[in-house]
This record gives structure tokens, sequence and C-alpha cells, in this order.
């Protein structure tokens, strides 16, 4: 019920990451996506969100000028029904399918190799993977 009415009334989803590290993608954005809405996404790069995410499916805000360049984007859109369906053809051609982490994790522990433990600060480090963000002001 929530996402029929989520569909008729909103056009767009906020999908504000709380941490801006690179490939950390939360459900906000697959959520927003299987809801039928076009996430407009703050977090990893844009090229991060380009490996996972469907072809022309979100609006990525460190893409514009600024809050009122997006905004201005968004409002754009909003008048002009064409340009705004063109974030959902890809649905057409690819099918969203929400991971299941948990299976995912039984399939590995069941079937994976055992590879050798390796401490997670050697593959992911907040100081080299995580920034600042780069689009609350205008940019000069």
């Amino acid at each position: 019920m929530l996402k029929s009415y989520l569909l008729q009334t909103h056009l767009f989803y906020l999908s504000f990451e709380n941490t801006l590290c690179d490939d950390y993608i939360t459900e906000k954005f697959w959520l927003a996506l299987q809801a039928g809405m076009v996430p407009v996404v703050r977090g990893p790069s844009p090229q991060s969100y380009h490996r996972v995410a469907p072809p022309n499916s979100f609006i990525h805000v460190e893409e514009f000028a600024g809050p009122k360049a997006l905004a201005a984007h968004l409002l754009a859109l909003s008048r002009n029904r064409t340009a705004y369906e063109e974030y959902h053809a890809w649905r057409s051609s690819h099918k969203l399918q929400y991971p299941r982490p948990m299976c995912n994790l039984c399939h590995r522990l069941h079937y994976g190799d055992r590879p050798k433990p390796l401490r997670l600060s050697k593959l992911w480090s907040v100081e080299d993977l995580c920034h600042e963000p780069r689009d609350l002001g205008e940019k000069s």
C-alpha cells in the first residue's frame, strides 16, 4: 500500500548515504528503484553507481553545480514526462534483483573455498576510500 502511494505521489527518492565511501551503496538505492522512483543519490562516486546500477537509472548530486542546479533539473524532469521516462527505459532491458546477503553467505560457507583469514583493514581503509561531502555548496 505504501509503495503504490509513493508511486502515485513521488517521482524521486532521495537516497543519501550516511557514509561517503567508494562502493558503499545501501538498500536505500535499491528500494527506490524497486518502488519505481528515480533515486537521487549521494554517497560514493558516480562511477561506483555506474558499476552496479542499470543504465541511466539514477541522478547523482555530484553531477550538478550545487543544490539549486539539482533542484532545477528535478523540476524540469517533473514537467517533462518524456525526459523523466528516460530514467525508466532500463526497465525494458534489465531485471532488478535485490541481493540476498544471508543466502549468499550460506551458499559460500557451504560450497565455497575456504580462504585464509585476512584483516579487513588491509582491504578497506576509511582514509583511502571515503571522502568529505563535495556537493553542499555552489561551485565556483
